[in-house]
């Protein structure tokens, strides 16, 4: 835990201002009113991995297990899709550069998305990623038993491909358990494709 100056963050959270909005008692928070919501936060969780209380396991599920249990930890990676995706080949599999032609270079697609739609659009949705990690973190183990979590997906007149090619990525690389549900959030399109997007 850490705090200082105008605002404090509690590792998992977002940095907050000095002035916050406490949705539950309508008022606004200062700084010293906010330092005292993560004591109190601290707290809490002192008091429930003591007192071997139960938390939710995530969004939605309606089960608990205790604060101390899921100390176990699993290999999580999916070796299977590793390897398929290890084989892929094509235009700009395994991050590798899309070979443009002088017909294929065009201004104004830079322009409208700020980076090249055409080479999206001729890249597979399902396009395999090389493995950059550190060679200790691919050999990392993570607790067995995690919460789910809910993403979300702000976006404003993206590229229809590129959009879709994230969510696809969403989807294959992430434990089916540990998505509670994906929010594709729509800052003010208008761009016609996107006013009516279903999944």
């Amino acid at each position: 835990m850490r705090s200082g100056g105008e605002g404090g963050w509690v590792r998992g959270l977002a940095p907050c201002s000095a002035t916050q909005f406490d949705m539950h008692s309508r008022k606004t928070l200062t700084p010293s009113t906010f330092q005292l919501d993560l004591t109190t936060i601290k707290d809490t969780l002192m008091h429930l991995c003591c007192k071997r209380e139960t938390f939710p396991l995530g969004l939605g599920d309606g089960q608990f297990y205790a604060w101390t249990d899921g100390l176990r930890r699993k290999d999580w990676h999916d070796y299977g899709s590793m390897q398929k995706e290890a084989m892929r080949s094509g235009k700009g599999e395994h991050g590798k550069p899309y070979p443009l032609t002088e017909e294929d270079h065009d201004d104004s697609a830079y322009r409208e998305n700020g980076f090249n739609i055409f080479v999206s659009n001729n890249i597979a949705l399902e396009r395999s990623l090389p493995d950059i990690r550190h060679a200790n973190c691919k050999h990392k183990m993570y607790l067995e038993r995690l919460p789910n979590t809910s993403i979300i997906i702000p976006f404003h007149n993206e590229g229809w491909t590129s959009l879709l090619r994230t969510i696809h990525s969403i989807i294959n690389r992430t434990p089916e358990s540990l998505i509670a549900e994906i929010i594709l959030v729509d800052d003010f399109s208008d761009r016609g494709m996107l006013f009516h997007v279903q999944l």
